[in-house]
């Protein structure tokens, strides 16, 4: 029997057939790079990339955690100073964590630390895909990005395989064992070095230094049933145990204390317990089962067993733990739950709670949404933004469960923002104060237009667009300015089942967005993309618009710099029909 009779082909299959584990266990013992490609239900596409069998990355999923979930949970950055990073991220195109090494916000251990939490939490997440396809690419290469960090995975084989989900796939591996013995194999001195197994989970290898049959070890290991088939079933996948062969019988390892001399190296100096099962009980007249030259061979393995065993248990206390291996990183969620029919009750009263908070915002001034007095100190409203920024934040309340309602946290974040950045400056405050005496009759209603507005932005970008297009056309009728015009407009046009009618609203609606108060570089932008085919001139005004109101939109910069590609010189005066219409170039 061969342990890797267990591991499943890395081509191109069915995740109803082959577990996530499976296959992670797979590339783990083929030391394989590349990258692991996952199709479900909920992600047409997710990449997890390996380097030499050490999971180094992946693309976004749902469920992802991010770097910024897991700062979040450990209470080293708060959420504007992320926040601030990130956006500086994003315009000087470097990566965010080495941004906020470079501001003193992080050190490169706690950096490293935090990564290292992430890629844990996120392949556990992975490993509890059930449905869909997968692929590997070995011609794929993991990006530089995702070469910082590596993560073994054994560890999170053995907490994945643990779950209900995975049970059946834990049985396969034991039934395939059968009645045989399993003892460490010959590879364990050298693999256990790299792994990063939990202190328990690590003492229940260490038994295996004995053949044992599967009961023998659960009893041995002092582990729950469940928790001791999968870490059997971890070790056996990764080539870390294997069945002992038949016939080839092994004197008993004798008592740790009585006969080898070695010792756990504990503090207090007890020896580790072993729970040896009784060795079988043989006449000295009876030789053990072997052929004439064997005897040679059961010696030296029998040295082997020895060392191996001397090597586990001098281990067991140097080898770091896993939250020592994480620096004390706080992962969320260690091991993946099975997926839940309704909100547990904390994550009902959240979402209930950001609901009410989105509904009441719009009558709302800026202090009342941080829920401070108007006459709070600038410490004060700075600690009232972190503690809601907290605990609202999309990135640490990105629960699974909470997905019906990323779009309102999503939208209640950015009022927090929004509330904090107008009274957050001595003369922010003195404007906005100002302004509230002045605010004229129907400012609640462009408030309520404004936040309906956020809601179908990020509905459009999750690609619900039924409930998208709602939120854009109730923001249009409570205040219908040019920016909410080409949002509607744009919601209509990227919905893949938009009806000829449908696209002829939105070219209407990019009209009345033109003369609208309210233009902005997305309604430029928008216009330019409804234009493109049938008056490419217009189309490239409206984009050279939406960069003069935003200099780096870069989806307007790209958009000039193809269609002055494909004409092969810069176009000198003159001008679109519709954009000498609707914006005042006439052609020459």
């Amino acid at each position: 029997m061969d342990t890797f009779e267990l591991l499943p082909s890395l081509a191109q299959g069915e995740l109803s057939e082959t577990s996530t584990p499976e296959l992670v266990a797979a590339v783990f013992r083929s030391r394989a790079s590349g990258t692991l490609w996952l199709e479900t239900p909920q992600a047409p596409e997710i990449r997890v990339f390996f380097h030499a069998g050490d999971m180094c990355g992946n693309t976004s999923f749902p469920g992802v955690q991010n770097l910024a979930q897991v700062l979040l949970a450990n209470d080293w950055v708060n959420a504007l100073d992320i926040d601030s990073s990130r956006e500086e991220a994003a315009k000087t195109g470097k990566r965010h964590g080495a941004i906020m090494v470079a501001k003193g916000l992080l050190t490169t251990e706690q950096l490293r630390a935090a990564l290292v939490a992430q890629h844990t939490t996120n392949l556990l997440t992975l490993m509890g895909i059930t449905e869909g396809k997968y692929d590997w690419r070995g011609w794929e290469p993991p990006p530089a990005w995702a070469r910082e960090v590596v993560v073994d995975p054994v560890g999170c084989l053995v907490d994945a395989l643990e779950q209900e989900q995975h049970a059946q796939r834990r049985a396969k591996v034991i039934g395939w064992l059968g009645d045989h013995p399993v003892r460490l194999s010959v590879d364990w001195p050298d693999l256990q070095t790299r792994l990063a197994l939990a202190p328990i989970d690590r003492r229940a290898a260490a038994v295996l230094a004995i053949p044992r049959r599967l009961q023998e070890f659960v009893r041995a290991s002092q582990l729950a049933q469940s928790r001791a088939e999968a870490v059997l079933a971890a070790l056996l996948l990764a080539g870390g145990a294997e069945p002992q062969p038949e016939g080839d019988v092994r004197a008993p390892v004798p008592a740790v204390s009585e006969r080898t001399g070695l010792h756990s190296p504990s503090s207090n100096g007890d020896d580790l317990e072993l729970d040896l099962p009784p060795a079988p009980s043989a006449s000295a007249s009876e030789p053990l089962a072997a052929d004439a030259g064997g005897g040679m061979d059961r010696e030296r393995a029998s040295d082997l067993r020895k060392k191996m065993l001397a090597r586990g248990i001098r281990n067991l206390g140097s080898l770091p733990t896993r939250e020592e291996f994480e620096s004390s990183v706080a992962v969320t969620p260690k091991v993946t739950a099975p997926k839940a029919k309704g909100l547990a009750p904390d994550e009902q009263r959240f979402a209930d709670e950001v609901r009410s908070r989105v509904e009441q915002a719009p009558g709302q001034s800026a202090y009342a949404r941080l829920g401070v007095d108007p006459g709070a100190t600038s410490e004060t409203i700075r600690n009232a933004y972190l503690e809601a920024a907290k605990r609202f934040h999309p990135d640490h309340s990105a629960s699974p469960g909470l997905a019906s309602v990323q779009a309102e946290l999503q939208t209640l974040f950015a009022l927090l923002k929004e509330a904090y950045e107008t009274i957050s400056t001595p003369e922010g405050r003195t404007r906005y104060d100002a302004s509230l005496k002045a605010a004229a009759h129907g400012t609640s209603r462009k408030e309520e237009s404004a936040i309906a507005l956020k809601m179908g932005d990020v509905l459009l970008k999750k690609r619900d667009f039924e409930a998208a297009l709602a939120k854009l056309r109730r923001a249009v009728d409570l205040d219908a300015t040019g920016d909410a015009l080409a949002a509607l407009a744009w919601g209509l046009v990227s919905d893949p089942k938009a009806s000829p009618a449908a696209k002829e609203e939105a070219a209407s609606l990019i009209n009345r967005a033109l003369r609208a108060p309210g233009v902005t570089a997305r309604t430029y932008y928008v216009a330019g993309v409804l234009w493109r085919t049938k008056d490419p001139d217009s189309a490239l005004d409206a984009f050279r618009k939406a960069l003069e109101i935003d200099p780096k939109h870069p989806d307007a910069a790209l958009e000039i710099r193809l269609m002055e590609q494909r004409r092969g010189k810069h176009p000198k005066g003159g001008g679109g029909v519709l954009s000498g219409l609707l914006f005042g170039k006439r052609k020459g």
